[in-house]
């Protein structure tokens, strides 16, 4: 289920991003095992600044429902991060933010 977005630097590929959340979200075993249920979307930025340096960015955010305990939501950030960190990209600023969607206000339609 969850809606993995992605944001990075314009000095970025979206495609290894994506591929590296998708595999990393499906390898927690938090959600469907074939990742049916994962969506992620990228944005790509070419206005930003990272502190005082020219350091690219990538922040990604999990948007999960309701129901996981903390130390899940610790672990999922910390599984994507791992797998972040094994793109070998260099010079770069990686955050990830896991955060819990109110169950009762979302709403689905699928076509």
């Amino acid at each position: 289920m969850p809606h993995c977005i992605i944001e990075h630097s314009e000095n970025l590929s979206a495609e290894p991003l994506i591929e590296t959340v998708f595999d990393t979200v499906v390898a927690s075993g938090l959600f469907s095992k074939n990742g049916d249920d994962v969506k992620l979307r990228a944005a790509k930025y070419s206005d930003y600044k990272v502190g005082n340096s020219s350091r690219g960015f990538v922040h990604i955010v999990l948007k999960i429902l309701l129901g996981r305990s903390t130390e899940q939501k610790t672990e999922l950030a910390k599984i994507v991060l791992g797998g972040l960190q094994g793109l070998a990209i260099k010079n770069c600023s990686f955050t990830v933010e896991v955060v819990d969607m109110d169950t009762p206000s979302y709403a689905k339609l699928e076509n």
